[in-house]
C-alpha cells in the first residue's frame, strides 16, 4: 500500500462485518493440535533425546504410523525395483552390444577366411596352368628329340659363313 495514497476503511469494515463468528464443534480436537510434541510428558526411563521421539510417535495413531511406514516401505520397494529393472536393461543393451560385436567379428574372420580360401584357389588354378604348359612342353621336346632331323645343318652352317664374310 503507497503511503501517498488513502486507505479505504469502509471496504475493510464491510468484509469483516458479513463474517460471522467461527463456532467449533470439537474444542478437545483443537487443544490437541496447540499441544506441541515436546510438551508430552518423558516415557519412563527415556533420554531426553529419546522424549521427544517417544512424544512424537505418541501423538501420532498406531493405524496412520502404520500405513506411513508402510507407503515408506512400499516407496523404497519400488526404488529398489526401479533400480534393478535399469540394471537389467544395462545388462541387456551390454550383452547385445556384446553379441553385435561377435557377429560383427564373426562376419569379418568369415569374410578374410572366403578371401583367403579364393586367394588359395586362384593360385592352384595359376600353379595348375603352369604344370599343364610345362607337361606340354616337355611332351613337345620329348616329340621333336624323337624325331629325325628335317634341315641340313651343315648346309645352313655354310651359308651363314658366307654371309658372315661378306
Amino acid at each position: 500500500v503507497s503511503s501517498s495514497r488513502p486507505v479505504d476503511e469502509g471496504l475493510a469494515l464491510k468484509q469483516n462485518q458479513s463474517k460471522q463468528e467461527v463456532i467449533i464443534q470439537n474444542q478437545a480436537g483443537w487443544n490437541n493440535l496447540a499441544d506441541k510434541p515436546g510438551d508430552a510428558a518423558p516415557a519412563a526411563g527415556a533420554t531426553n533425546g529419546e522424549t521427544a521421539a517417544a512424544g512424537e510417535k505418541e501423538a501420532i495413531p498406531d493405524s496412520l504410523w502404520s500405513d506411513f511406514e508402510a507407503m515408506a516401505q512400499q516407496k523404497s520397494d519400488r526404488e529398489k525395483e526401479r533400480e534393478a529393472e535399469e540394471e537389467r536393461e544395462k545388462a541387456a543393451a551390454v550383452a547385445k552390444e556384446e553379441a553385435a560385436k561377435e557377429e560383427e567379428e564373426r562376419k569379418r574372420r568369415a569374410a578374410v577366411e572366403a578371401e583367403a580360401a579364393a586367394k588359395r584357389a586362384e593360385e592352384e588354378a595359376e600353379a595348375e596352368k603352369k604344370r599343364a604348359l610345362e607337361e606340354a612342353r616337355k611332351k613337345a621336346r620329348e616329340e621333336l628329340d624323337g624325331m629325325d632331323q628335317t634341315v641340313d645343318i651343315e648346309a645352313q652352317r655354310e651359308v651363314m659363313k658366307e654371309f658372315d664374310a661378306q
